[in-house]
């Protein structure tokens, strides 16, 4: 292997020494240093751990990621899910360390360049040991070649990526001596500036900044932001504001403005400038569109005001914190500083706001303070309160806090709205019989809320096993109320519990009733493949077939259109090539190539275009657009998240400009921006007179791509899954944005939540994990298979409840699988009692179809 060939190492100890005595004193031109030789190891993945290596123990099990883990899913359940088992979620043996290393491992005798690609692959996919070892290894074999210049400052980003500022200071500072400016791009200053930042030496961070601001000033008012703050920790007052200013002047958007205004006023309040500082807060307010953000600035203007002893314009300031936003933290925080002044609050607006911003307890607590001082009070604020019970799962309390509303205000104008809670709430607490009572009252009291508490009270008899009565239920809503937006949803439901009660061709009555009479709701689609699914039980493959046809049209890439084609292939039927979409079998000039692509672009999008190669460049407008550049450029210094959100907003502002979303699809994927070019592919095909499903196989390839296809395809295959249903779920959970992060804390490619992820690291035994290397796109899609792999074996390999289980928790799949007691998957599915789980299998099979569609060995 490579690494065997490696020479001995000079002491990279001598360079990180040279740091530890620079860290503290400033310089511009270092002494030179020789340049660090390479670590002897494998450019490869790490070796996992053995059992009893030290520090490696076992995990406490992954958790779901929905929000009601630890409760029954469904408002009826009164079991709860079992929870993840505590031993590995599989009996299957764990995968090798490392797969074996392909026959084009770059060796000392291949040529530089291609070793320098795999460095360059192994980089990009976030292994950075393995990369920096190819780095340094180029620099020492062949060091006067170009791929070696660029090695030795490519070494020093990946140090830089991996959290090793000190080691990444060391080798770009010798990058920067050793290898003409000219040759060096200028975020290598950047790089230097942040390193240097981090291990503690600001002053020399601030001059490497300035030097990356002397080449390209297009992040400008970030990078002044940046050396604001680091000259403010050095104790520059002056120079720090000076920079801050230089920040406010050269912002090109609200994010860093309003952060500089924050640390300028910050600044100017320290120096005792209370008119300087608010008139940045003010800046901030005149310009922000957030009430929320508002509030906070507001509140912290009237803390500088009171600090100053102006306590009249404080407590102005703190009641428009309230006025801004009154569930926000910034007028919690007003509040109780108008209580400290002696100007408190009504227990009542202060209850509110402590509900507001999650305070329950103590927002209750103030609300029954209001009620006794005003025995007179209106029904709402018993709302208040009875919904603030029930989101902390106090069923019982908001029960009773329902209850008294509706005793002691009789002239409530919605008492079937507090009906219809208190059902919920009794339905949580697993009391079906008087829940579904309580939507019959709901019914009574109430025409217009009639339909919505009949359809609930229906799911709740389905939900607690009693399909008979909840099907005459769904059927009598129907019949008496045709026009209600519940009637179509009601025709389906009774048409699924028909079904499992084994009346299939009531079921198909039921559905076909829907498919009629109600073609635009929200369940026709799937009513229109259950109808052929019953059809194709009860003998009748000819009309299932021609129930089925117009799917495509409905929503091509819906699972229930890739069910009825699968279904109908798998039953042999005459005409099941017909459910198949129609551009999966290319016209004659669709090759699936690029080409292909743009002659069919140009002939609808720009009929004039002699060239229609030519598209794929960016039209003369938005190459200039100066958000395009600035999204590339912060890309480029390594602020992803930055670069992201200037880069949605150019994607957006072209959002019907065809040709300027398909070039930007090409530049996006140039730029590894896998979620922006997607997703500029998909609106192409939008936009197009065919549709994304009518379009050339190269665009709807765009809208379904195979990125990071060497770590995907290494590792289905070390687990022995299908690398294109790991490209489905990929392409569900995070569109191929490496830096994904969900509102639950799920992260990188394939969402794997902190817990999961400590869980995999111990179940493989993999050495050193940290909860950052997550992200790296390598480590991430090889714990997402495996999780996936432990799914699936879980479940006999059924991916039905796999994908659940990878969604929801493997005790919920579990949970609902026991609950269906069915080996049809589609009624599984439909067994699911919460939204996010059954939405997710649905589409991840759907993308699974998809992919197979268009990356089949058949096709182009």
């Amino acid at each position: 292997m490579f690494a065997k060939t490696l020479r001995p190492v000079l002491p990279l100890l001598a360079g990180l020494a040279l740091l530890a005595g620079l860290a503290g004193c400033n310089r511009s031109d270092p002494t030179p240093t020789p340049w660090p030789t390479p670590p002897a190891v494998a450019p490869a993945t790490a070796t996992r751990a053995s059992s009893d290596e030290p520090g490696v123990r076992t995990a406490a099990p992954p958790a779901s990621r929905t929000t009601e883990s630890s409760a029954a899913p469904g408002s009826g359940a009164t079991a709860s899910p079992t929870l993840p088992p505590t031993e590995p979620p599989a009996a299957t043996p764990i995968p090798t360390d490392t797969p074996p290393a392909p026959s084009d491992t770059p060796t000392p005798d291949m040529p530089v360049s291609a070793r320098y690609a795999e460095a360059r692959r192994l980089h990009l996919n976030g292994d950075y040991e393995a990369a920096r070892a190819l780095y340094a290894a180029i620099v020492q074999d062949d060091p006067a070649s170009g791929e070696a210049q660029e090695a030795r400052w490519r070494l020093g980003q990946a140090y830089l990526e991996d959290g090793q500022p000190t080691e990444a200071f060391v080798v770009l500072d010798l990058a920067r001596q050793q290898i003409p400016a000219e040759a060096l791009p200028a975020e290598v200053d950047f790089w230097i500036g942040e390193a240097l930042g981090q291990i503690g030496n600001p002053a020399g961070a601030v001059e490497a900044y300035q030097r990356y601001l002397a080449q390209d000033a297009t992040l400008a008012g970030a990078v002044n932001l940046r050396v604001g703050r680091l000259l403010r920790e050095a104790g520059d007052a002056a120079g720090a504001i000076d920079a801050l200013n230089q920040a406010v002047a050269t912002a090109a958007d609200n994010f860093v403005l309003f952060a500089a205004r924050e640390d300028l006023a910050g600044l100017y309040e320290q120096q005792g400038d209370v008119e300087a500082a608010l008139a940045q807060f003010d800046q901030i307010v005149a310009v922000s569109q957030f009430a929320r953000y508002r509030a906070e600035i507001q509140q912290r203007a009237g803390a500088l005001l009171e600090d100053a002893g102006q306590t009249g314009a404080a407590l102005a300031r703190y009641r428009q914190a309230i006025l801004e936003e009154e569930r926000s933290p910034g007028a919690l925080n007003a509040a109780n500083a108008l209580a400290r002044l002696g100007q408190p609050l009504d227990d009542l607006v202060y209850g509110r706001i402590l509900l507001g911003t999650g305070y329950a307890a103590d927002g209750i607590a103030a609300i029954y303070r209001y009620f006794e001082a005003a025995p007179d009070h209106p029904a709402e604020p018993h709302l208040f309160v009875a919904e603030a019970y029930f989101g902390q799962r106090e069923y019982t309390s908001a029960l009773a806090e329902w209850q008294t509303l509706l005793d002691t205000h009789p002239e409530y104008g919605d008492r079937a709205g507090v009906l219809i809670r208190m059902a919920m709430a009794q339905g949580r607490l697993g009391n079906m019989g008087t829940a579904r009572d309580l939507y019959r009252q709901a019914a009574a009291a109430s025409a217009a809320k009639a339909p919505a508490a009949l359809l609930e009270s229906a799911r709740l008899a389905e939900r607690d096993g009693d399909c008979r009565t909840a099907a005459t239920e769904y059927l009598d809503l129907a019949r008496l109320y045709p026009a209600a937006a519940e009637a179509g949803e009601a025709l389906y439901r009774s048409g699924v519990c028909q079904y499992r009660l084994g009346q299939t061709a009531s079921a198909a009555e039921s559905w076909q009733r829907l498919i009629d009479g109600y073609p635009t709701n929200t369940f026709a689609h799937a009513g229109r493949f259950w109808a052929g699914k019953a059809l194709l039980e009860l003998a009748d493959g000819e009309q299932a077939i021609n129930l089925w046809q117009p799917l495509q049209r409905e929503a091509a890439d819906s699972y229930y259109t890739a069910r009825a084609l699968e279904m109908a292939t798998n039953a042999g039927l005459a005409g099941a090539d017909s459910l198949a979409i129609q551009a999966a079998r290319p016209a004659v000039d669709d090759d699936g190539s690029q080409e292909a692509a743009e002659r069919w672009l140009a002939s609808w999008a720009a009929p004039g275009a002699t060239d229609p190669a030519s598209l794929r460049q960016l039209p003369a407008a938005v190459a200039a657009d100066p958000q395009l550049r600035r999204g590339e450029t912060y890309l480029a210094a390594g602020m992803r998240a930055e670069a992201i959100r200037e880069l949605d907003e150019v994607r957006e502002r072209y959002r019907d400009d065809p040709l300027a979303l398909y070039a930007l699809a090409q530049r996006f994927s140039e730029l590894r921006l896998f979620r922006h070019a997607t997703l500029a592919g998909i609106r192409v095909g939008a936009l197009s007179p065919d549709g994304l499903f009518g379009a050339p196989l190269y665009i709807q390839r765009l809208a379904y791509p195979m990125p990071y296809a060497d770590i995907v395809e290494a590792e289905a295959a070390a687990q022995g899954i299908d690398p294109l249903l790991l490209y489905g779920l990929i392409r569900q959970e995070s569109f191929f944005e490496q830096g994904a992060r969900s509102s639950a804390a799920a992260q990188g490619l394939t969402q794997v939540i902190p817990s999961t992820a400590e869980w995999i690291a111990n179940a493989m035994g993999w050495p050193n994990f940290q909860p950052g290397d997550i992200y790296k796109p390598y480590l991430n899609v090889k714990f997402g298979a495996y999780y996936l792999k432990a799914a699936l074996d879980m479940f006999d390999g059924n991916p039905y409840p796999a994908l659940v289980g990878y969604n929801a928790g493997p005790g919920n799949a579990r949970f609902w699988l026991d609950e269906a007691n069915t080996s049809d998957n589609d009624l599984y599915v439909e067994e699911i009692s919460l939204a996010e789980p059954k939405l997710y299998v649905r589409r991840v099979l759907a993308h699974y179809a998809n992919y197979g569609r268009l990356y089949s060995s058949a096709g182009p």
